[in-house]
């Protein structure tokens, strides 16, 4: 049973996480088992009825002093906590409050560790969709001359001269084509860059549920790459983010990649 706050504002690159950052989720501990039994007792409708009414007649009953408390508890100063997610909090702290006889200081304390789970969660959410995204590009077919179609990551491969290197030029052509490219560092590693407009318009992502989507927004977030400017196909320079080769390939495994 998961009970909802919903928040009125969204981040829109999220895509599959956009619900996710609408409310706030409260699930209740599974209760323990005693001799064997599940102490938990599952009411019939009727009385489930009743329990709503007696809700209703208790949000009704104290509404002017719930609205009170919200609106003192959505002010509070609770660390690290932004205002939306302050005020999302206490609409559900205010009912808490009044019912449970709590102090303003118990209330805060109790705010501070649902935003903060709140927030772990989500963390842990986005960067799921990060590796997503990033794991779908690199499994994007596109063709190389000469070679057929590969696999971003095996197309980036050939381009580094991992493994058979004859095809090196037509497959660095090729992944500029699709947005991307590979250069060396001045510090003598190699980088992949990712063109944000590029990939959008080469219709790599095409046919998948990041089409539509801000997939710079995303790509922002890896913290392991930089978001800077480069040049393809002798094009204007273009906004993109440069990520280190190890993280786009597997550099231990050595055997020939083949064509799709």
């Amino acid at each position: 049973m998961k009970h909802i706050v919903w928040i009125s504002s969204i981040e829109m690159n999220l895509g599959n996480l956009a619900d996710a950052s609408r409310f706030f989720q409260f699930e209740p501990k599974r209760p323990e088992r005693k001799d064997g039994k599940r102490p938990l007792l599952i009411l019939d409708p009727q009385a489930i009825k009743r329990i709503g009414f007696d809700l209703m007649v208790f949000a009704i009953k104290n509404m002017q002093s719930l609205l009170q408390t919200v609106k003192t508890l959505s002010e509070a100063d609770i660390e690290n906590a932004i205002p939306r997610e302050i005020e999302a909090a206490a609409v559900p702290a205010a009912f808490a409050e009044q019912l449970c006889g709590w102090k303003k200081n118990e209330t805060h304390a109790v705010m501070y560790l649902w935003i903060d789970a709140n927030r772990r969660q989500k963390v842990e959410e986005v960067i799921e969709s990060h590796a997503e995204l990033l794991q779908t590009i690199l499994y994007r077919p596109i063709r190389v001359t000469e070679v057929g179609e590969l696999s971003v990551a095996q197309t980036i491969k050939k381009a580094a001269g991992i493994g058979s290197s004859t095809e090196s030029i037509y497959a660095k052509e090729a992944l500029e084509r699709n947005g991307i490219k590979i250069q060396k560092s001045d510090d003598g590693s190699t980088k992949v860059f990712f063109a944000f407009a590029p990939m959008k318009t080469s219709l790599l992502l095409k046919s998948t549920m990041w089409e539509t989507m801000d997939i710079g927004g995303l790509l922002k977030r890896l913290d392991f790459g930089h978001i800077s400017t480069a040049r393809l196909c002798g094009k204007q320079p273009t906004r993109g983010i440069w990520i280190p080769l190890e993280e786009t390939i597997d550099l231990d495994n050595q055997e020939e990649e083949q064509p799709l």
